[in-house]
């Protein structure tokens, strides 16, 4: 559950880090509108199918 006074909106996103990247990642998911995230390769290196585990989830995403 994410909280606060202010609604989450689409941004661009560099992954920073595995850890960091993949929260940025999921905020991205839980934002209104389309968000770019870069450095995604360093999420599929530290996470097993995880594109896969989101598609389950519901996520839509596109990868270029």
């Amino acid at each position: 559950m994410i909280s606060g006074p202010t609604p989450l909106a689409a941004a661009d996103i560099v992954v920073p880090d595995l850890r960091g990247g993949f929260s940025h990642l999921i905020a991205a998911l839980a934002a209104k509108g389309t968000s770019s995230v870069k450095g995604i390769d360093l999420i599929d290196r530290g996470y097993e199918y995880f594109t896969d585990k989101l598609t389950a989830l519901g996520a839509e995403f596109q990868r270029d």
